[in-house]
C-alpha cells in the first residue's frame, strides 16, 4: 500500500479523542478478502467509515464512562457497559482502558 492513500491533515479536527480500537485477534477473525477489499482505492470510503466508528470526540477515562450512548465521529452511537470492573463498548470487552497518548 502507498503512503498516501490516506494523506495527513494539517488541521486539527478534534484535539481531543477517544479510541476504541480491536484487538490483533477480532482483526484476524475478518476473511483476508474482507481486508484486501477494504484497501483497495475504490472502497476507501468504506474503510474510512470503519475507521471512524472507531473514534469518539472528547476525552472519557474509565471511571467517568457514561452510561449513556456516545457518538463516534462516522455518526453512529456505541452503548458501554460497566460490569464488575469489567468495561464492555457494544458487547465487547476494553483489553487495556486509559491509555494516554499524544501526537507529538
Amino acid at each position: 500500500m502507498s503512503t498516501n492513500y490516506f494523506p495527513v491533515k494539517a488541521k486539527v479536527l478534534f484535539p481531543l479523542v477517544c479510541l476504541c480500537n480491536p484487538t490483533d485477534s477480532a482483526f484476524e477473525k475478518l476473511p483476508d478478502e474482507v481486508i484486501i477489499s477494504l484497501l483497495k482505492k475504490e472502497n476507501k470510503a468504506k474503510l474510512v467509515n470503519i475507521l471512524k466508528f472507531h473514534v469518539i470526540a472528547g476525552n472519557y477515562t474509565s471511571d467517568k464512562l457514561p452510561l449513556l450512548p456516545l457518538e463516534t465521529i462516522n455518526g453512529q452511537n456505541v452503548n458501554f457497559k460497566v460490569d464488575y470492573g469489567n468495561i464492555f463498548i457494544n458487547g465487547a470487552k476494553v483489553v487495556n482502558a486509559d491509555i494516554e497518548a499524544s501526537n507529538g
